[in-house]
């Protein structure tokens, strides 16, 4: 991935490297931090884990149910899900082709995409 223009050359490479290993001593300093402070207060520190992913978790929810009734989302976040779980059940990558609403390069997936229904219940 090099730079844009002719004078960007590979700059966007550099950035994006350097910006990588300064984020990565970052991480492992706080790492080291938290665990010293685990070390040492090791009932605080659980307790606080706790309310801060408690927290994450309540925020997390809610905007995921805000993102849910977004006008711009029209369903297309329900056949990435459907897709990710056809691609866990069969083997291979899938490709999908969303004018026709089918898997091209699998016919054993495509069956997931319509299932077959038993026939109903009858009182006779």
């Amino acid at each position: 991935m090099g730079g844009l223009g002719a004078q960007g050359g590979l700059q966007m490479d550099r950035d994006w490297l350097t910006l990588g290993w300064k984020m990565l001593l970052v991480r492992g300093a706080i790492g080291i931090v938290f665990g010293i402070l685990a070390i040492v207060w090791p009932i605080e520190t659980a307790i606080a884990f706790a309310l801060l992913w408690g927290i994450w978790a309540l925020a997390d929810g809610i905007g995921s149910i805000v993102q849910a009734f977004q006008p711009e989302s029209k369903g297309n976040r329900v056949w990435l899900v459907v897709l990710g779980v056809i691609a866990l059940r069969v083997e291979g990558k899938i490709e999908w082709d969303s004018a026709k609403m089918r898997i091209t390069n699998n016919t054993q997936a495509n069956k997931y995409l319509k299932p077959t229904f038993r026939k109903g219940w009858s009182l006779a």
